[in-house]
């Protein structure tokens, strides 16, 4: 390992300079990635009453991570939608697998933001019984629901 100062931050050694440039690197390289990802989705808007729903729509998945799901949150909060609905073949599979944490990271920022989130899909294909406890408890309240589809997401949110 060099020990010698770094010539842009003489109080830290070269070595750990360089590992938060590359981390740094790294991250705007992350952020390129799901800016690209985000630029790639559509939205179609439901009017339902007097209320404004976006569905998202893309062919590939939106969230990956924790901070795809917060990318996504913030770009919608921005554009002023606070009712969401999402697909589930646009969230990677580990989003259902609770113990990784994923999910309720993700979706405990939209219920901090109170961005309503209903995720449409098949969660049948996943055999837990924890996820089906987390699904069953979720959509006792209004902030996050899984639905099976479009028409109940709207359903939902026109509630």
């Amino acid at each position: 390992m060099l020990t010698k100062p770094c010539y842009l931050c003489v109080n830290r050694p070269f070595y750990v300079c360089l590992s938060e440039q590359f981390l740094s690197i790294f991250g705007i390289i992350t952020r390129l990635y799901t800016i690209s990802c985000l630029a790639k989705m559509k939205t179609k808007i439901h009017q339902i009453n007097n209320t404004t729903v976006v569905e998202v729509l893309s062919e590939q998945y939106l969230i990956n991570n924790t901070q795809d799901g917060i990318d996504l949150l913030g770009n919608l909060y921005y554009q002023g939608f606070d009712k969401v609905i999402i697909h589930q073949k646009n969230i990677v599979p580990s989003f259902f697998e609770l113990k990784n944490r994923i999910a309720g990271e993700i979706l405990q920022k939209f219920s901090t933001y109170r961005v309503k989130l209903v995720i449409a899909g098949n969660f049948s294909i996943y055999n837990s019984s924890s996820l089906d406890d987390f699904i069953y408890e979720s959509n006792k309240g209004n902030q996050v629901n899984f639905v099976a589809s479009v028409a109940e997401a709207i359903e939902k949110h026109s509630k």
